[in-house]
């Protein structure tokens, strides 16, 4: 990105909220600045979600993930784990389609969808245990990439335990657990 557009954002930030004498005003540069997030990068949160289309989307790739999809080809994930004095941490960096092995010698496979393919599907991941059973993340795929973290110095014993513990680390979100609609 580009020296000027840099200062630009940054003044814009700045500029959000101007005080004058107690009191906040809304100056022309900080509207212009305001136009220009929005026409080049609200792209990237923005809640343009069909969910009607994202629930379609969400059916097809479990229905993929249980019929198409060739698990023993996917690769492995490895854990980054983090321990120093104020952090202990395990995290997993997934993109596109990817595997993760449990303690217990199980796995998951999580496939990952990013609102930059399609923003009326948004950000959504699919895990999947050796089970079958499904899960949902809407947790924030930046640059097709989620990192999954705990924050806690522990390898997922099995494959409900990582789905129960481990977090989108840019928000937070959780793994929900879904039916298969057949």
């Amino acid at each position: 990105m580009g020296m000027f557009v840099r200062f630009v954002l940054l003044t814009g930030f700045l500029f959000q909220f101007c005080v004058v004498n107690g009191q906040e005003t809304d100056s022309l540069t900080t509207k212009r600045i305001n136009d220009l997030w929005k026409r080049n990068y609200s792209d990237h949160v923005a809640t343009l979600i069909d969910k009607k289309k994202q629930d379609t989307w969400i059916n097809q790739k479990m229905l993929w993930m249980h019929d198409s999809l060739d698990v023993g080809n996917l690769e492995f994930t490895e854990p980054n784990i983090i321990d120093i004095p104020d952090l202990q941490k395990v995290s997993y960096k997934i993109k596109s389609c990817q595997n993760i092995q449990m303690l217990d010698s199980s796995h998951v496979s999580i496939c990952v969808h990013s609102a930059h393919q399609d923003p009326e599907i948004g950000d959504v991941c699919i895990g999947k245990t050796s089970e079958n059973v499904y899960f949902v993340n809407y947790g924030h795929v930046c640059g097709g990439l989620i990192n999954f973290e705990r924050m806690a110095l522990s390898i997922p014993n099995d494959s409900l335990d990582f789905f129960n513990s481990f977090v989108s680390d840019t928000d937070g979100h959780t793994w929900l657990r879904i039916s298969v609609k057949r």
